[in-house]
């Protein structure tokens, strides 16, 4: 690890400790100034404000859209299911983070001209909305649209890169053009030393400055939206944006290249018998330690953390905004909300468990030029058989149960386990059997000689990159209590 990063991620680190601390010192002056702020918003309250600031509310559901649209269409499959694994611990930790700071909405307690537009029943702090809005924005371009990051891509390099993407010509990465291969592509084209030196063109740099605002925009209207709704506080919407542009850098600066070399590196070996004695047990560990952490968390707000007659106002509030009659042991109330959605951690162990079971490799960057050579009636068929397969959740969505437990171990963890099982086993397996897997695909049978090479040069790749391990555990070690971010998701497994 370079000097600068390190120096770089020690003063992030100093940074979301002292805020975090001044958060907790300057909570009640918060909390004033959100009521001031609050108002004045709520003042000018009028349906098509309403309708403006729930629109940008609910954008925290495109996101992941996208990312299935990649795993379906798009070249870059590993990053669009290590996009959805970025989120999954953003919404677990921020889960648990709500038990800790165990802190209402501020419609539950302001009943002096403060309303509650939307009526969330779980704990507020921190905003989950406006972290999983920053996180999954900001892990957008990043991720599963990667072009859009680069702003000095010279123009006629980035038509001789294009032409030669299509020509199914790609590096492992997906990203990075094999250099050799590439300068021999260049002489094939005639490309000039002076047309290497053009610029990208200037309309190109603009639009993408302007993608970059228009994300930001969107996640501070979905900040914004919150307070307005009467569901968050200024705070609270600030914590969120601080905790999702924590989790984004440290992921992107300790995480991202070393564990994606790694994952190729298993995948286009075979896995063996070590790998699956050493990961399967590790993942459901973390799994069995995630649900503990959550037990253990709902015990002390149930009975240590907050008094009766605290739980009694809020209640009351909640029914009152949401004109309903919810008891304590309705699941998505304060405690409750926080203890089911954890649950949703339980896909990377699914994810973890799929991988593990397939067999193939994974030659990214030659998807998208065979896909477009599929018969029309077999992509058809491919979109068909993802789809059928979620059929099989819609049992679990009229699962009703008050038991807050019966809601995590026969609801949000099976589901969760399915989702990851099928996007890493179940669905490659079948477009294999049924002769619909093409190359690009993950977990695609390629020859033993790609699978051979692919090896070789991510194994040189891995001795670039020898702080993996280091890396690994000084993000999650750092990052345990700072990586925060909740998604409305149990709107999909919950029927009420």
């Amino acid at each position: 690890m370079k000097f600068q990063q390190t120096c770089l991620i020690c003063f992030v680190n100093i940074f979301v400790v002292v805020y975090i601390t001044l958060d907790i010192t300057l909570n009640d002056q918060i909390w004033e100034w959100n009521i001031s702020l609050t108002k004045a918003l709520q003042d000018n309250q009028s349906t098509g404000l309403d309708w403006m600031f729930l629109f940008f509310s609910y954008l925290a559901y495109i996101p992941p859209i996208a990312s299935i649209y990649c795993y379906l269409f798009r070249d870059n499959k590993l990053n669009s299911i290590l996009y959805l694994v970025v989120v999954i611990i953003s919404v677990t930790s921020n889960e648990l983070l709500k038990s800790l700071y165990h802190q209402p909405r501020p419609y539950m307690i302001e009943d002096d001209g403060i309303e509650g537009i939307k009526c969330n029943s779980d704990y507020g702090k921190p905003s989950g909305h406006s972290q999983n809005t920053m996180v999954m924005l900001t892990m957008l371009p990043f991720l599963l649209f990667p072009s859009l990051k680069n702003f000095s891509r010279r123009k006629k390099s980035a038509q001789v890169v294009d032409e030669y993407t299509r020509s199914r010509v790609l590096s492992h990465t997906g990203f990075t053009i094999e250099s050799q291969q590439l300068g021999d592509y260049k002489q094939k084209s005639n490309l000039s030393s002076n047309d290497q030196d053009q610029q990208i063109s200037q309309t190109s740099i603009t639009f993408k400055i302007i993608f970059f605002l228009l994300l930001y925009v969107t996640v501070f209207m979905t900040g914004l939206s919150r307070i307005y709704l009467g569901v968050h506080t200024v705070g609270q919407v600030v914590l969120g944006f601080v905790y999702g542009l924590y989790i984004s850098f440290m992921y992107i600066q300790l995480v991202h290249f070393p564990l994606r070399n790694k994952i190729l590196q298993i995948i286009n070996a075979r896995f063996t018998v070590e790998h699956r004695g050493i990961i399967v047990p590790i993942s459901i560990l973390l799994l069995i330690f995630l649900i503990i952490l959550d037990i253990i968390l709902l015990e002390l707000n149930v009975n240590f953390m907050v008094s009766f007659d605290e739980k009694q106002l809020w209640l009351f509030r909640v029914n009152e905004c949401s004109k309903s009659s919810y008891d304590f042991h309705y699941p998505k109330l304060l405690y409750n909300g926080p203890f089911c959605s954890t649950g949703f951690g339980a896909m990377i162990t699914g994810l973890t468990f799929g991988m593990l079971k397939s067999r193939g490799s994974y030659e990214e960057g030659l998807f998208e030029s065979n896909y477009f050579l599929l018969h029309r009636r077999k992509r058809i068929l491919r979109i068909i058989i993802f789809i059928s397969l979620f059929l099989f959740l819609i049992p679990f969505v009229f699962i009703q149960s008050n038991n807050i437990y019966i809601q995590l171990f026969l609801q949000v963890i099976p589901v969760s386990l399915y989702v990851g099982i099928v996007l890493t086993w179940i669905y490659p397996l079948i477009l294999r059997k049924y002769k619909f897997s093409i190359q690009g695909d993950i977990f695609h049978k390629g020859n033993s000689k790609k699978q051979q090479r692919l090896l070789l040069d991510l194994e040189q790749s891995m001795e670039q990159t020898d702080d993996y391990y280091f890396s690994l555990f000084l993000f999650y070690s750092l990052s345990f209590i700072n990586l925060t971010s909740y998604i409305n998701f149990n709107q999909l497994v919950y029927l009420y």
